[in-house]
């Protein structure tokens, strides 16, 4: 697929670590909720590439928002960490096919950290589309400073028919009021459910594990769909 350029228009630090990196590309980008892009990493003597899922609705053509979990000393970690407003952004895509599928069964997401980022996507073309589905996301991180994007969750849970999600720290402190635990464990603690479709994304560990309690409850492969976050 041909390199495309953009014009970073904005970049925003949403939590510990983590920053929100909106792209005006220089043509349109049509792409499917769920998406992702490969976005162009200079180095010495060439270039290196880093998979972003798209952050933004994909009815947003004039822009496209990834967001970045910045890691000590990682390679594409430090060139997004020195980008500025301004500055020229190649990438290639979209790619990939974690995107919703038909039907009218619930839809079930668990997320950890930036494996929120396509759900978001995902359901704001739901509440454009004022899909009647029942959509649950169990949403986990480690500590309250790595959480991002409630605002937008909660908005979404005004805006769809039948929405709600449960954010879970494996780390809380004295105040926090969501759940505590991984994720894995809030669904242990959850009774069977009606049939439907899985969508699993974030680190390996929490996929493979949370799959083999899928299995454990008879869901069929076919129902889970999975992204993994390494």
């Amino acid at each position: 697929m041909q390199t495309s350029s953009a014009t970073v228009g904005r970049i925003q630090s949403i939590a510990r670590d983590t920053l929100e990196l909106t792209l005006w590309p220089d043509v349109t980008l049509r792409f499917l909720a769920g998406q992702f892009v490969m976005v162009t990493i200079p180095e010495a003597g060439g270039t290196d590439q880093r998979a972003y899922s798209i952050y933004s609705d994909p009815d947003e053509e004039e822009q496209i928002v990834l967001v970045v979990r910045l890691v000590p000393g990682g390679k594409a970690s430090e060139y997004v960490r020195n980008l500025r407003v301004g500055q020229r952004v190649e990438f290639r895509g979209p790619f990939g096919r974690f995107v919703l599928g038909e039907g009218d069964g619930p839809i079930r997401m668990i997320a950890t950290g930036t494996g929120l980022v396509p759900f978001r996507s995902m359901l704001e073309v739901a509440a454009r589309k004022a899909d009647r589905r029942c959509f649950r996301l169990l949403y986990g991180s480690r500590e309250q400073h790595d959480v991002f994007g409630l605002e937008h969750l909660d908005r979404l849970r005004s805006e769809l028919s039948d929405f709600t999600y449960t954010a879970c720290l494996s780390r809380p402190i004295e105040g926090w009021r969501g759940a505590e635990g991984r994720v894995n464990e809030q669904l242990a603690e959850r009774p069977r459910e009606a049939p439907g479709q899985y969508y699993l994304c974030g680190n390996g560990s929490m996929i493979c594990e949370v799959r083999a309690r899928l299995a454990a409850r008879e869901i069929p492969k076919a129902a889970i769909h999975f992204e993994r976050f390494d």
